[in-house]
Formats: C-alpha cells, sequence, structure tokens
C-alpha cells in the first residue's frame, strides 16, 4: 500500500495528524477503512509513511515560511516528495503521468501547507 497526508487548507496541522495517526494505531485495528479509498492492512508500516510525510510537509512549509508562502516552491518540493517516494515504492512514473495520477493532490497539499506556513508565519512575528 502506498499512502501520503492529506493537508487539506485551513485544516492542515501537522502536531495534530501526528496525534490523530498515533491514537488510530493505540487501538490495534487489523484494518482501517480510508474516506474515499478502501480496506488497507500493515498499519505500523502505513503510519510510518504518514509520521515521515507529516514531518516533511512540515519542513517543506517552514522553509518557505512567510507571510504568503512561494506555492510555487512548495509545489515543486511537495511533487519532489510524491515521486521520491513512488520510486522507492517500485512505481516509475514519468511526469506527465505523475502530474495526471497526483496532480490534484499535490495541488490540494500545496494550498494546505501554504496556509499552515503563513499561519506559522504569524504566530512567530507576534512572538517576537
Amino acid at each position: 500500500a502506498f499512502i501520503f497526508p492529506a493537508a487539506t487548507p485551513v485544516q492542515f496541522d501537522p502536531d495534530k495528524a501526528h496525534e490523530s495517526v498515533d491514537r488510530l494505531c493505540s487501538l490495534r485495528p487489523r484494518a482501517i477503512y480510508l474516506t474515499h479509498f478502501s480496506e488497507v492492512t500493515a498499519i505500523d508500516d502505513l503510519a510510518t509513511q504518514l509520521h515521515g510525510d507529516l514531518d516533511t510537509y512540515a519542513a517543506i512549509g517552514r522553509r518557505y515560511q512567510a507571510e504568503k508562502p512561494d506555492t510555487r516552491g512548495i509545489r515543486a518540493d511537495l511533487k519532489a516528495l510524491f515521486a521520491r517516494r513512488l520510486q522507492q515504492h517500485g512505481c516509475q512514473l514519468d511526469d506527465e503521468a505523475l502530474e495526471q495520477a497526483l496532480g490534484m493532490d499535490i495541488n490540494l497539499n500545496t494550498q494546505g501547507i501554504a496556509v499552515w506556513s503563513a499561519k506559522q508565519f504569524r504566530q512567530s512575528t507576534v512572538t517576537q
């Protein structure tokens, strides 16, 4: 199974997402049924993937942290992450196929990371 977190605009919070993954895993389910998808098993392996991606999403957001984050930079970094993860998973997609398969997800996650990044910027300027 290949999984990645959704960074929905205005709702993305990597710390809360980590907590949610941990809470679900603590229940020791045999399987989880993902919205719009299907049953997944190997929960611990998938949780590891999610935690790693959440950390990477946050690092990308921090890299572009500004009042108006560079969404082109965020998108490029996110697309590179997806390409790298897919390649590690054994899936070889060229750039066009990657855009066709995951372009909408990359765009949505870019927006979510940008909103979170701008929020982090505003919070950091208030505390300075």
